[in-house]
């Protein structure tokens, strides 16, 4: 009877453990998203992914050289600023490191307020969302890591906000940027 209560136990946590890790961050989200009725696709440097702008009023940056590849939009109108970014890299690690290993490096670095997996396009990726500390306001960054299906290369996607307000919303109201990104 202990041995089967304990079973069961065990079970369960690896259960909840396993819910935890695979949560999507966008399932709790509840309010509107930005509208990308009036947005343009914006592509990199050299034309290897793009994203979607939401409209005009949003600032465009671009920065390619030996190290990245990396395209930003970002507002300002909303009293606050955000963003949504995406580097390109070389993938520099053996993909058949299990992700553990690089999601224990990632806490070592960086306070990590939660992680599990978001699905964009047909596959999940691994996200953490991160508390940068040193900012006044707080900034909040929502970290993807997406791998080139053919080339070594990765991609980071990055939506940040430094809002004294509710970071989670204003994270969950740039869900389509995030969504919105092409590997061409």
């Amino acid at each position: 009877m202990k041995h089967s209560i304990l079973l069961i136990g065990i079970i369960l946590f690896l259960f909840s453990c396993n819910e935890v890790a695979n949560k999507n961050f966008f399932d709790k989200c509840n309010c509107e998203t930005i509208h990308t009725n009036n947005g343009f696709r914006v592509f990199d440097s050299i034309k290897n992914y793009s994203i979607i702008c939401p409209d005009s009023s949003w600032d465009i940056s671009r920065n390619y050289d030996s190290l990245e590849n990396h395209l930003m939009v970002s507002d300002t109108m909303q009293g606050f600023l955000r963003l949504f970014s995406v580097t390109e890299l070389e993938r520099n690690f053996a993909p058949s490191i299990p992700w553990k290993i690089h999601q224990e490096k990632i806490e070592e670095l960086y306070n990590v307020v939660e992680k599990g997996k978001i699905r964009i396009g047909e596959k999940l990726y691994p996200w953490n969302l991160v508390k940068l500390d040193e900012y006044e306001p707080e900034c909040y960054t929502l970290f993807v890591t997406i791998n080139h299906p053919t080339k070594k290369l990765y991609y980071t996607l990055n939506l940040s906000v430094w809002v004294e307000s509710d970071y989670f919303e204003e994270l969950c109201r740039m869900e389509k940027l995030i969504k919105s990104f092409r590997i061409e």
